[in-house]
């Protein structure tokens, strides 16, 4: 019999999928562009043992701007921050060629 293993990856998203999810009572308070914010993430995902953290780049506002909050961060520069901030986690990130 063959052992299966499931992997995790911790895809990050700004506030999260939902728009109205900045309103929970328990949301997240810091800004998008703060780098603690997400070496905390990552640091969280590695100790629950996931194997990577994704990010994506993001070329335009959407139409839910008015709605959510948005921006934040370019992937690669942050990936690189959270390089130095991890150990055992993979870091992928896509990045913009136009």
């Amino acid at each position: 019999m063959t052992r299966k293993q499931i992997h995790l990856n911790l895809f990050v998203m700004g506030r999260g999928h939902h728009e109205a999810g900045w309103r929970h009572p328990r949301a997240v308070t810091s800004a998008l562009t703060d780098v603690a914010y997400y070496k905390r993430l990552a640091r969280t995902a590695e100790a629950g043992l996931f194997d990577s953290i994704f990010l994506a780049d993001i070329l335009a506002l959407g139409k839910d701007v008015g709605h959510v909050p948005v921006g934040g961060l370019e992937p690669i520069t942050l990936l690189a921050a959270l390089a130095g901030a991890t150990e055992r986690i993979g870091l992928i990130g896509t990045a913009s060629t136009t």
